[in-house]
């Protein structure tokens, strides 16, 4: 299964490079992460990062991302609202970081949904 999080509200370009330096931390990530986009606009250099890719399989890798990216949630300083789907059963839950209460069960919510 594959996860990707996609940034519905805040600076979307900075965010999903912050989130994906946050997880390339942890050794679970090794080689599971990828940054994606479009092709630049008319008129524009580079393409736009929109797009956070995690390789998700078995031995609790899915816990450890909702983990992972709750922690991450917690420490932004403006609101972001993300959006996580998983590739599976296609379920997708948007999580904004401000007075966010569980956002690691809300990840897990539908991350879990392919053992239902």
């Amino acid at each position: 299964m594959d996860v990707t999080v996609r940034v519905a509200e805040g600076d979307a370009e900075d965010e999903l490079r912050s989130l994906r330096d946050w997880l390339a931390t942890d050794d679970e990530f090794r080689g599971r992460l990828g940054l994606a986009g479009n092709g630049p606009a008319p008129g524009e250099m580079g393409a736009v990062v929109d797009l956070l890719t995690v390789a998700v399989g078995g031995g609790g890798v899915a816990t450890v991302l909702a983990a992972s990216i709750s922690a991450w949630l917690r420490t932004r300083r403006s609101d972001v609202t993300i959006e996580i789907t998983e590739s599976v059963n296609l379920r997708s839950v948007k999580v904004t970081a401000n007075r966010i209460k569980d956002p690691e069960g809300m990840i897990r919510e539908v991350l879990d949904a392919k053992e239902r």
